[in-house]
Parts: C-alpha cells; structure tokens; sequence
C-alpha cells in the first residue's frame, strides 16, 4: 500500500567515529523545536494558539513524517528503534484494513444490486443477494473501525518517537548533554 508521505533517507556515523565526525552528524540530525506558536487576529482580539506538527524537522533540513525513517539513527536495541518499527507496521496494516474495508464495501453493494439489475420486468426479485451484499457493506463497517483504531495507535507511537528522537540520537552517538554536545567516552 501506498505510504501517503515521502520516506527521507538518513545516515549516521558509528559511535565509534572520530568525535568531530560524531558532532558533526549530530549537528545535522537533532530534532528542531516541535512546537511553533502561531497568532493571529480572531474577531477583534489578538490569539495565540500552540500547535505540534505531525513532521519532525532535522536541523539539516529533512521532514520526517514516518518513524520508521529515523531507524538507521536509532541505536537498534532500543526502545525507540522498536516504537518506530510499530508505528511503520500499524500504519502499514491500517492502510491494509481500510482497503479490504473498501473492498468489503463495494462488493456489497454491486451484490445488493445485482438482483435488480438482472431482473426482467415484472419477474420476482430475488432477495438473497439483496441480504448477502447487505451483510458485506454491514461487515466492513467494524474493518473500519479497527483501521481507525490502527491509525490512531500508529500515530501515537509516531510522536513518542519523536518526542524520544533526541536522547536516542545522543547514544547511538556516544554523546552526552552537557553545555552541548560532547563525547560520552
């Protein structure tokens, strides 16, 4: 199934490069602030309103809008690297769920009407794929659902991904915080 977004191609050093090397990529791969104030006149008063975006914008300049694309800068044993792989695995199936759900949907309804397309003038209509197209559009109902639910799931992990992006950034890294990036080690 189609992704919806462009997937964004990221590298970094191992943690056993050159310092300088690992700064540098750090430099290129930290997480610019997530949240922008916006104001605005609304009527006669001044708003101002705090919003989160569903992107994650490196300071080199990429968007990231899938988690799973923050993979190859992720240590591979943590937590984060395994909510990333989630978030791309429900989001995955939720496209998968809603075009069975379309599929369920549509089969239904050329079955519903199957009958009175096919019936002759004045001949009975049989009723059986009237109810066997009527259980198929009820069926995919509860697909849709559980898509919504698997969307919704994916993009929670989404952004616990990305709120947990920066410290897992530093240790695949091998660097600490303290008055700016530096070498753990």
């Amino acid at each position: 199934m189609g992704c919806g977004a462009e997937h964004v191609a990221l590298s970094a050093p191992p943690a056993s490069a050159p310092p300088a090397q690992r700064i540098a990529a750090y430099e290129k791969l930290r997480p610019l602030p997530a949240a922008e104030a916006q104001t605005g006149i609304r009527g006669a008063a001044p708003t101002s309103v705090l919003r989160t975006s569903d992107t994650l914008v490196l300071a080199g300049g990429p968007r990231v809008s899938q988690a799973e694309d923050l993979l190859p800068v992720l240590p591979k044993d943590s937590d984060t690297a395994r909510v990333a792989e989630r978030s791309g695995s429900r989001r995955s199936t939720a496209s998968w769920l809603t075009a069975g759900g379309f599929a369920l949907l549509a089969a239904g309804a050329i079955v519903a009407v199957s009958p009175f397309v096919v019936a002759d003038q004045g001949s009975t209509i049989n009723l059986e794929p009237i109810y066997i197209g009527t259980g198929l559009v009820v069926l995919s109902l509860p697909v849709f659902l559980f898509s919504g639910a698997e969307r919704r799931a994916a993009e929670d992990d989404r952004a616990s991904v990305f709120e947990s992006y920066e410290p897992a950034l530093r240790q695949r890294l091998d660097l600490c915080e303290n008055g700016g990036p530096r070498p753990c080690h």
